[in-house]
């Protein structure tokens, strides 16, 4: 299963980075409604924030320069490569550029089957 479900609105990245990182904050019932979880596909690309073993918070750029927080949980399947090189999940940090692939969960997370770290 996965961790603790977890994502954040732009804004508060930075209370959770001062609290001492990745622990995450529970998605509220009302999420969807309150438009905290973003419309996010199967497959996209952005910026970690927050990495840790069991999960990540990816910041992607949207139109109009905004950007999304999105939650994204890694498990034992979970395969992270660089270059056609395999790494671990360990091997994320802030700052890569990454292309996230996986099933969008029902509270609007992302279980990551595949990261690609571009940079």
């Amino acid at each position: 299963m996965a961790s603790a479900k977890r994502i954040l609105a732009a804004g508060a990245a930075a209370a959770v980075m001062a609290a001492g990182g990745a622990a995450g904050i529970p998605l509220p019932a009302n999420a969807a409604s309150a438009g905290l979880v973003s419309p996010v596909g199967s497959v996209f690309s952005g910026t970690v924030e927050i990495a840790s073993t069991n999960g990540l918070l990816v910041e992607r750029r949207q139109k109009k320069g905004s950007s999304t927080l999105i939650a994204v949980d890694t498990d034992s399947q979970t395969v992270v490569s660089k270059g056609g090189q395999a790494l671990s999940v360990e091997d994320l940090a802030k700052g890569a550029v990454v292309i996230v692939s996986g099933t969008k969960e029902d509270d609007g997370s992302i279980l990551a089957s595949k990261i690609i770290i571009r940079s």
